[in-house]
Order: structure tokens, then sequence, then C-alpha cells
């Protein structure tokens, strides 16, 4: 039961204010999380030797499955990976994950997402909340239609 309360108490805790300060991190907002699409973020991030020192931190409203789970406690992830169940919609959430502070904000979406068109306005309502929270941070914003790249471009003017 305890653990279960940590647990708990971990996803919906905050960035630490001195490590956000003195470590790198990047922020990986998505609405639904798919464990092939998360390790395939990981090992891409990961592989530029660059990055072998930032933290990762995911936002989502989705509680972890098992298997996302699995990928937070396994060693090589343990330290550098921090979930935390929220929302970029969410001030309140942009601050737990010190997204002013970040490196750079990664929005996702599932590949196997069946409405493209909703993605797409999920992801660029994300994009524009998250560039009001925090103008200068880079943004990388996953759309699934080229015509939707507009908007996501002018939430960057």
């Amino acid at each position: 039961m305890a653990s279960f309360w940590f647990e708990r108490q971990k996803y919906g805790g905050t960035y630490n204010r001195h490590r956000a300060a003195h470590d790198k991190h990047v922020v990986v907002c998505t609405t639904s999380l798919n464990h092939d699409q998360i390790m395939d973020f990981l090992n891409e991030f990961y592989s530029h030797r660059l990055h072998q020192t930032y933290h990762v931190i995911l936002i989502s409203p989705a509680e972890p499955d098992v298997q996302l789970r699995s990928i937070l406690l396994t060693a090589l992830w343990k330290q550098r990976v921090i979930y935390m169940q929220g929302s970029a919609l969410r001030t309140y959430d942009l601050i737990r994950a010190r997204v002013d502070r970040s490196r750079a904000v990664f929005i996702l979406e599932t590949r196997t997402h069946t409405n493209k068109i909703m993605a797409d306005q999920h992801s660029i309502l994300r994009s524009w909340a998250v560039k009001d929270f925090a103008p200068y941070v880079p943004q990388y914003v996953q759309i699934f239609r080229p015509e939707n790249k507009i908007h996501v471009k002018f939430a960057g003017e």
C-alpha cells in the first residue's frame, strides 16, 4: 500500500527546483502513452552523446500502464526519465515540469491515432499553451497533416 502511495505521489510531484537550475532537461508532452513511441523517443534522444546528461520529463494525463512503469523502473532510464501525470494545457503542470527552464519541449501524438485532424488540433493547442507559458523554449511538434504546420508556426511568432 505504501509503495502505491509513493508511486502516485511521484506522478503528481514537481521537478526539483535545484535540479532544474543546474541540470539540463527536456519535456515530452503527449495525450496518450504508447510504450513503443516512448522507447523510440528515448533511444533516439539519448543516442546523441550531448544528451546523455539530460533528464526527460514525460507529461501526460494518462496513467502509466505496466509497460511504461517497467521502462521507468529500468536501471537505464530510472535516473533519467521522470513521469508526471498532467497536461500541457494546465499552467500548474507546466510549472511542475519547469517547462520555462527546459532546453526544449517535444509535443507528440500516438502514430496510430485514428483521427489525425483531432490529434493535430490537440498538438496545436498544447503548442500554443507552451508558447504562452515559455515563449523562448524551443518546441518540436509532431503534426500529421502538412496543412496544419502553419498553426504551429503561428505559435512561434
